[in-house]
């Protein structure tokens, strides 16, 4: 569905992040690293190539240039708290367990608790964590909530 939507606005940088970050979570790690730098040559400064692009490149081991990139979106965006989130776990992954106190002011609500506990982070953002359901492994099937409806439920086997 996005390569689609991509073939109609090909200059969307939300549409290639996210291209980058679904690629990411299905495990593809070339093709993810590929989509990401490119994102990130076309769109330098645009959120969304900063943030799937720090995830991304901290979580494949180019930590200097991701701490860069989500640095530099924590620095336009200090309100949003992704960026501050991401930016703690790019740290986290070059090694670096400490932040200056000042970086954590103003931080919200999960945010603030994210830096609290940069050690987990690395395993938190991993694309083998966030693909497990959260209830225990069995047979899934899906059912439409009413005829017609788009929304599908999952029940136990």
């Amino acid at each position: 569905m996005l390569r689609a939507a991509i073939r109609i606005d090909p200059f969307s940088p939300w549409l290639q992040s996210r291209l980058a970050w679904a690629l990411h979570l299905d495990g593809q790690q070339t093709e993810s690293l590929e989509q990401i730098h490119k994102c990130l040559s076309l769109f330098p400064n645009g959120d969304g190539a900063s943030l799937y692009g720090a995830a991304i490149l901290a979580f494949n081991g180019e930590t200097a240039q991701a701490c860069e990139i989500a640095r530099s979106l924590e620095q336009r965006l200090p309100h949003f708290d992704l960026a501050t989130a991401v930016h703690a776990y790019a740290l986290a992954a070059q090694g670096g367990r400490t932040r200056p106190a000042s970086s954590l002011n103003g931080c919200s609500g999960w945010a603030a608790n994210a830096i609290s506990f940069e050690d987990s982070l690395p395993r938190l953002m991993s694309p083998s964590e966030t693909m497990k359901p959260p209830w225990p492994s069995c047979a899934l099937r899906t059912r439409l909530a009413a005829p017609g409806s788009s929304r599908h439920w999952p029940i136990r086997a």
